[in-house]
């Protein structure tokens, strides 16, 4: 979450409570709420295959989804960018409180058939200034196939660490190593 002082948010209740329907998600865009299409089950399905392994692989860690992430928020608490990203994955600090306002260790987000480059970039943009760790980029393909890239934040820009589709194997080195094999998740 990054306070400013803008001098309008949307108060998180109302963003909270915005009419939720099957085929579009509210989110906070400029302190307004607006809607956003939703993923559909194949996007849903995918997250909450990598919401297991997460799980699976890393002890103690929470990882939920679909969250509403508080990106930047006004001094008195109110929502000047929110977005609902498909997983958060996080310590043990993600709790079961509705709205998520810190730094999440990663941040999954599938890419539904149709999203176009621009939004993806501007949408990775304001993880990254928010502060997400890592980033989990899947992409559903028109074959139906997934793509998994992983990305660690550097301050100023995303940088790819590694990808994989098919029968590859996505395996993140590190302190927290995470690997999962993108058929395996059809």
């Amino acid at each position: 979450m990054i306070p400013t002082d803008a001098a309008v948010g949307v108060p998180p209740e109302a963003w909270l409570d915005a009419p939720r329907e099957l085929e579009v998600v509210p989110e906070v865009v400029d302190s307004r709420i607006v809607n956003r299409p939703a993923g559909g089950n194949p996007e849903r399905h995918l997250a909450a295959q990598l919401a297991r392994a997460f799980e699976e692989q890393w002890p103690g860690c929470r990882a939920g989804g679909p969250g509403y992430w508080a990106l930047a928020t006004n001094s008195d608490g109110s929502v000047l960018t929110g977005r609902v990203v498909d997983l958060l994955v996080v310590g043990k600090d993600l709790g079961l409180d509705a709205l998520f306002d810190g730094r999440p260790d990663v941040v999954v987000d599938v890419w539904p058939p149709g999203r176009t480059l621009a939004e993806a970039r501007a949408r990775r943009a304001e993880f990254r200034t928010a502060g997400a760790r890592a980033l989990l980029a899947a992409q559903l393909t028109d074959s139906g196939g997934v793509l998994l890239e992983w990305f660690i934040n550097e301050g100023s820009r995303w940088e790819l660490a590694v990808a994989a589709s098919g029968a590859e194997t996505l395996a993140v080195v590190g302190p927290r190593r995470f690997s999962v094999t993108p058929d395996d998740l059809r």
